[in-house]
C-alpha cells in the first residue's frame, strides 16, 4: 500500500526550482522564449538574403560603372571600391544592430519617427538641402552627404512594427491600427513628393502595405489600398513630364539612347 500511494500518478513530474514552465515563454506571452545568442531559422534566411543581394548589387556596380570610372578616373574599380568600404560600413551596424533588444528600438520608435520628418524638412530649406538635378533630397555634414529618405524607411519600419504590436490593438479595429499607420505613411509620403521623390514614396508603400500583410489586415482592407495606392502612383506619374518619359520609355528605347 505504501509503495502504492509514494508512486507518481503517470505525467506529475517533478519541476525543478526555477524551471516553472511558464518560464519557458517570452515576457510579452507572444510564443516560446529562445534561449539568448540563438538565431532563429528566419534570421538566417534574412541574412543570407541581404549578404546575396549585397553581392550581386557590388557586382554589378562594377559592370556598369568600369568604363565610366576609367574615363573619369584612370582606375575601373574606383567605384567598385567606394560601394565595397560603405558595404562593410554597413555589415558592421547590421551586425551592431542585430545585437539590439528590439524593445529598444520599440521605445524610441516614435523619436526616430519624428526626427525622419524633421529632416525631410531641411532638405527642403535652401541652403540647407542639396539640390541636384532638380531635386533636394541631400543633407550635407562636413564632407559626408546623405539621404534623410533612407532613414525614414527605417524609422517607419520601427513604428509601424510597435504600433501594431502593441496589445490590445486587433487588426479589426481600424481605428487604434490601420488609421493612425495610414496617417504616417501620408505625411512620409507628402515629404518626399516635395523633394520631389516618388520612387521612394512608393517603396514606403510597398513597405507597410507587406507590414499589415504580416500584421493580419483583412483582405478588404488591403485591396482598397493597393487600389487606391495604384491610381496614385499612375496620376503621380501622369503629372510630371519626365516621370511620363521614363514610364513610356520602353515604346522607343533608342530615342535618345545617351541620356
Amino acid at each position: 500500500m505504501t509503495s502504492i500511494l509514494s508512486r507518481r500518478p503517470h505525467g506529475n513530474r517533478r519541476v525543478s526550482k526555477g524551471r516553472h514552465p511558464s518560464s519557458r515563454i517570452a515576457p510579452d506571452g507572444r510564443g516560446p522564449r529562445r534561449r539568448a545568442g540563438r538565431r532563429g531559422s528566419l534570421f538566417l534566411l534574412l541574412l543570407v538574403a541581404i549578404i546575396s543581394l549585397s553581392l550581386i548589387g557590388l557586382v554589378m556596380v562594377l559592370s556598369a560603372s568600369s568604363v565610366t570610372a576609367l574615363q573619369t578616373y584612370g582606375d575601373s574599380w574606383y567605384f567598385f571600391r567606394r560601394q565595397a568600404l560603405w558595404m562593410g560600413v554597413g555589415a558592421i551596424a547590421l551586425f551592431v544592430t542585430s545585437n539590439i533588444h528590439y524593445r529598444f528600438w520599440a521605445r524610441l520608435a516614435t523619436p526616430i519617427l519624428v526626427s525622419s520628418f524633421v529632416m525631410l524638412l531641411l532638405v527642403l530649406i535652401p541652403g540647407v538641402g542639396r539640390n541636384l538635378n532638380g531635386s533636394s533630397r541631400w543633407l550635407a555634414v562636413y564632407k559626408l552627404s546623405f539621404q534623410p529618405s533612407e532613414f525614414v524607411k527605417f524609422a517607419l519600419v520601427v513604428f509601424v512594427a510597435e504600433l501594431l504590436s502593441r496589445p490590445g490593438r486587433p487588426m479589426s479595429n481600424t481605428r487604434l491600427t490601420l488609421n493612425p499607420v495610414l496617417f504616417v505613411l501620408a505625411i512620409a509620403v507628402l515629404l518626399l513628393l516635395l523633394e520631389p521623390d516618388l520612387g521612394t514614396a512608393i517603396i514606403l508603400g510597398f513597405i507597410v502595405m507587406m507590414m499589415l500583410v504580416a500584421a493580419g489586415a483583412s483582405g478588404l482592407h488591403l485591396a482598397g489600398l493597393a487600389t487606391a495606392g495604384s491610381v496614385f502612383v499612375a496620376l503621380a506619374a501622369a503629372s510630371s513630364g519626365y516621370r511620363r518619359r521614363r514610364v513610356f520609355a520602353f515604346i522607343d528605347p533608342w530615342a535618345d539612347p545617351l541620356d
